[in-house]
């Protein structure tokens, strides 16, 4: 598929996206949601301080994965990932993002930064599966939920740890390679990171999973903190719509985002979708679907702040004012 070709599919998806957010808006009362969104006022500072927590969080292990003598300063580890966040959301397929980070270190250890990526991103997965399994847990505590909302979620998180345990077992075989290679080409990736070399970044990956256990486990803790901000993202905005919910309701909330990373994968931030299954979700819950709409909508405001910071932090990367275009 050539450039055109994917970048009209790519509209495409933003179009169809924001075409069901209107009808959405549409159905469950625009009148009814935009006073609910008006009432938030300065609680939204709430939820802004909850999602820089949570990635804020979530950027650490990253950086501890790399050799002590190519970490970035902390500063450039944040701004990484946020930078990786904000590109994420704008752009589909498996976080192509993540090359932004790489963008703070120096370009003779790029080889380290991608397997260290591919170590975090694994234990971010990890994460995500925890709280998708406490949003399974809370749903069986809650009247109403249909049982196919267990069983699609229960699917989706066996379907991650398989993809983690495979990812797994490749890098500590060192089979990598090919798999980056056809991400890099396929997603549009620098094309320096298709041309890495080989040997480095498969040993590199090797060694991250194999050793440095306390590291790995340090991660991973932080990463579940990561998701418990995120998490309370959720209820700060639910409070924020003077909406009082359960610690299940919440956690269920919480954990649809993480199913429809999966399931949305080619559209860009499940523009649609999300607010489509947390209205239906806040309507079996008995809050009405205005309020799972008005949540998500809510989270988009955030996300466009974030997104445009991401745009001034990868302008601003180091490795963009010392190197050419």
């Amino acid at each position: 598929m050539n450039s055109r070709a994917k970048s009209a599919l790519r509209l495409l998806a933003w179009t169809a996206g924001l075409g069901l957010v209107a009808l959405l808006i549409w159905r469950t009362g625009p009148r009814l949601i935009a006073r609910q969104l008006v009432d938030v006022g300065p609680r939204f500072l709430w939820l802004v301080g909850a999602y820089f927590a949570g990635t804020a969080l979530g950027a650490l292990p990253w950086r501890w994965l790399l050799p002590a003598d190519a970490r970035p300063r902390v500063a450039h580890t944040l701004a990484g990932r946020f930078a990786a966040s904000g590109f994420n959301a704008l752009f589909p397929l498996l976080g192509a993002g993540e090359a932004c980070r790489l963008l703070w270190l120096p370009r003779s250890r790029w080889w380290q930064g991608v397997a260290a990526i591919v170590v975090d991103r694994l234990l971010f997965s990890i994460a995500g599966a925890a709280l998708l399994g406490g949003g399974l847990w809370a749903a069986l505590w809650i009247p109403g939920l249909p049982p196919s909302f267990l069983i699609a979620g229960g699917l989706i998180a066996l379907a991650i740890l398989g993809a983690v345990l495979a990812v797994a077992g490749m890098g500590r075989s060192g089979r990598t390679l090919a798999l980056l290679r056809r991400a890099a080409h396929r997603l549009h990736l620098p094309a320096t990171i298709g041309e890495l070399e080989s040997e480095r970044i498969d040993a590199t990956l090797a060694a991250l999973l194999r050793g440095r256990r306390r590291v790995l486990v340090a991660g991973l803790a932080w990463h579940v903190a990561g998701r418990a901000c995120l998490t309370a993202e959720i209820y700060f905005g639910l409070r924020a719509l003077n909406v009082g919910v359960t610690l299940p309701e919440v956690l269920v909330f919480a954990a649809i985002p993480v199913a429809l990373s999966i399931v949305g994968t080619f559209i860009p931030s499940q523009l649609g979708v999300q607010e489509a299954v947390q209205g239906l979700a806040s309507a079996l819950l008995g809050i009405g679907a205005a309020v799972g709409v008005s949540l998500v909508l809510l989270m988009r405001v955030r996300q466009i702040l974030f997104v445009s910071l991401a745009g001034v932090l990868i302008a601003s990367a180091p490795s963009r004012r010392t190197r050419p275009r």
